[in-house]
């Protein structure tokens, strides 16, 4: 691990670019091919560099052009009055990633300078419209596919990797220059739908892929509970062999015997997205916001007075400020995460449980009604394993420990619990979290085994009154690296300049919440994924010498 808790000051990344810190000389090596482009290219920007591929639309845009609900693979959507809804879109962070890396001060218009290639790709929403169909899309692309021969009638994923996957590989590799420079190896690519990367091409193997499932069994099979999502089991080359998509051809079987949804070093685990309403209720939320703005009000001089002042340079007031806040925002919430009880459940988890459906989360949820559900035998007061409720929320934001079970491949339940305060107990053998390898999340959660899951209460109540202290502190210092704050803060900038309209109107509190988000002052997801970025450049810089 190398990320600090609290990892510094989050810049928003609608603010204008500063300059480079550390121009390299691959951008002095590269200012000649770069000159026929100099008109349009940005010449500031901070390092990661990130080039965005201008892809055909097929693979992004059009396809939001032809969803048939206004509210289908977007994170956002206008109601009357311009108002703007977060939409709670398990897998908005595809469509998230793309607007925030092309608003990005780590964007640059020119290839030749770029340290890192993100290639946007609707994978969620490709799939979303084969399950909501759009005529002259899902029938067409389902007959290709049982055209090709394969017995199971055709499935999600072979629709998608023949359709989606390929295409783009196709692409990317014979209308620009830059994946065969290095296999793609300085190339990010997000796999974000229920089972991740698992069954992506072979061919992306040398890129980084973004996923939400870090799933790392080698020879992985499928686990839906959904037999149209299935990418099929080790047997599925033999099984169906009219199929055009073999699973060799699939990340999941490749090579032979070491074949992997997910690599740890290579890939990256990322939170998924969770809108303002999903922790609007937190008391970290409240407390780091209400942080910063004591601090704010008390500091002195003020910010505004520090910036009136013509012998201060402004970027060292408000990097001053940003620290100051950062300080005041962090310092609340530990306060909050040493000093306050938590009154609600001991343990907790809401969510599909599926008695009768094994496949589903690999029968964890199952496991876990059958020992603490209501009225079984390690039944209790202050523990809840059952269905969603309404009051998921404020249990949230009460529970002492939070069950993390995985769902039809990954769930959100582990950036539910930490987000609220709630101890994550993650219970997914061989599964990272997001952040894994990067953040100590050892600190900040409890690891339980499956094979152990009628012990799993009792070995939470063994646990030692200083011992969940120091687990709910170290939540406390990374909450907001498991959210996509800069994506919200940024709607309320345009809010304030009246491009916008937030409204606090029945279950939607969205101006009240996002005025406490714009007060927290840590790294968020997104500035978390570049940190992680920086860091994969500083290791290759460092092996080139």
């Amino acid at each position: 691990t190398f990320l600090a808790p609290d990892g510094g000051t989050r810049r928003r990344h609608h603010h204008t670019p500063i300059e480079l810190a550390d121009k390299s000389e691959k951008s002095e090596k590269a200012s000649a091919a770069s000159t026929a482009s100099s008109s349009r290219t940005r010449t500031h920007a901070r390092r990661p560099l990130v080039y965005v591929y201008d892809v055909l639309p097929r693979f992004t845009t059009s396809q939001l052009q032809h969803r048939q609900d206004v509210r289908k693979c977007v994170t956002r959507y206008a109601e009357g009055g311009n108002a703007t809804r977060f939409e709670d879109n398990l897998y908005g962070a595809e469509a998230a990633l793309h607007e925030l890396f092309l608003d990005s001060p780590h964007r640059v218009d020119d290839p030749a300078i770029a340290d890192f290639f993100f290639v946007p790709m609707y994978h969620f929403c490709f799939i979303s419209r084969l399950q909501q169909p759009t005529p002259g899309h899902s029938q067409e692309l389902f007959s290709q596919t049982r055209g090709a021969g394969c017995k199971s009638g055709g499935s999600h994923a072979d629709a998608v990797f023949q359709h989606l996957f390929t295409p783009m590989l196709r692409h990317i590799t014979h209308d620009y220059p830059w994946w065969n420079r290095s296999n793609g190896a300085d190339h990010i690519v997000p796999f974000l739908h229920d089972e991740g990367a698992c069954y992506a091409p072979k061919e992306f193997a040398a890129a980084t892929l973004l996923t939400h499932w870090g799933r790392g069994d080698v020879d992985p099979e499928s686990c839906t509970a959904f037999q149209v999502h299935s990418f099929g089991d080790r047997e599925r080359d033999e099984n169906f062999k009219g199929c055009a998509v073999k699973r060799a051809d699939m990340l999941a079987g490749s090579p032979p015997g070491r074949g992997a949804c997910y690599r740890r070093g290579v890939d990256i685990v990322i939170p998924p997205w969770r809108t303002p309403k999903q922790f609007a209720s937190s008391p970290l939320l409240l407390a780091a916001s209400s942080g910063a703005d004591a601090a704010r009000q008390t500091s002195s001089p003020s910010f505004k007075d520090a910036l009136a002042d013509d012998t201060h340079d402004v970027h060292d007031v408000e990097d001053h400020a940003a620290r100051a806040l950062l300080r005041a925002s962090v310092d609340a919430t530990v306060r909050y995460a040493r000093m306050s009880a938590r009154d609600g459940p001991f343990f907790l988890f809401r969510g599909d449980i599926r008695e009768n459906n094994p496949k589903h989360s690999r029968g964890t949820r199952q496991e876990a009604f059958r020992f603490y559900g209501p009225g079984k035998a390690k039944a209790s007061p202050d523990v809840i394993v059952d269905a969603g409720a309404e009051t998921y929320r404020q249990e949230l934001a009460s529970a002492t420990f939070c069950g993390v079970f995985q769902g039809d491949g990954w769930s959100a339940r582990f950036e539910d619990a930490i987000l609220n305060g709630c101890v994550p107990v993650v219970v997914m053998d061989d599964v990272d979290v997001a952040w894994e390898g990067y953040l100590d999340v050892q600190s900040l959660s409890i690891r339980h085994p499956r094979s152990e899951m009628h012990s799993l209460v009792e070995t939470l109540r063994s646990i030692p009154p200083e011992r969940v202290t120091a687990l709910r502190v170290a939540g406390a210092k990374s909450w907001h690296r498991f959210a996509w704050l800069g994506y919200f803060a940024a709607e309320r900038e345009r809010e304030r300049a009246g491009l916008v309209t937030l409204t606090d109107d029945g279950w939607h509190k969205d101006r009240e919440t996002l005025g406490k988000i714009a007060g927290v002052h840590g790294a968020d997801a997104f500035e978390t994924l570049l940190q992680v970025l920086r860091h994969r450049l500083v290791e290759r810089e460092r092996l080139v010498q």
